[in-house]
């Protein structure tokens, strides 16, 4: 697990390092991967974070293989950054849901938490890097403000889209739609 997240932490680092600095015309390498599963694993790694602050992760799911022409590394860094940000923002003892479902030609992923919500003010700017939309967590968690850039870059990259809402009453719901093939630009 320490070893995991560890290799995934320098992952980020360097793309981080990376962003602004490579060529944006290298290829992206994909393989074609079961998301459900890999959406199943993270939610498995990030158990123990929840559980720190009293909360538990609902995956949603109908337990059916979901297959994706995709970049291992980079869609595991925004699965587990949006699970991360829902732990960090969501208030102890609540509930996290994960899902995911596909129609054919795309996947939907969902992330919602009953957390503190993202005010009005900084609704158009979260995605952006070092943003200074950034706010500490329920339990004064470090924010960084640039998970969401990177992670809007990387679902970009797969011909996606990535979004929020408002949950009902309280709380963020992020959203990922990727094609299940991905298409060359």
């Amino acid at each position: 697990l320490i070893e995991t997240t560890g290799l995934h932490s320098m992952e980020m680092i360097n793309e981080l390092l990376k962003s602004g600095l490579d060529n944006d015309d290298e290829p992206l390498v994909t393989q074609k991967l079961d998301l459900r599963a890999m959406l199943y694993d993270s939610i498995e790694l990030l158990q123990f974070r929840a559980k720190e602050k009293n909360q538990e992760i609902i995956f949603e799911s109908d337990n059916v293989a979901v297959m994706a022409e995709i970049n291992h590394e980079k869609i595991w860094r925004v699965i587990n950054n949006l699970i991360v940000n829902a732990i960090k923002f969501s208030y102890t003892g609540s509930k996290i849901k994960v899902g995911i479902k596909a129609d054919g030609k795309n996947i939907l992923i969902w992330v919602a938490d009953n957390g503190v919500g993202i005010p009005a003010e900084n609704k158009e700017i979260v995605f952006e890097m070092f943003t200074h939309a950034k706010r500490n967590g329920t339990q004064g968690e470090q924010p960084f403000g640039l998970g969401l850039s990177i992670s809007k870059k990387i679902i970009e990259l797969h011909s996606g889209k990535i979004w929020f809402e408002d949950n009902a009453g309280n709380g963020t719901v992020f959203f990922i739609r990727l094609p299940t093939e991905h298409q060359k630009e």
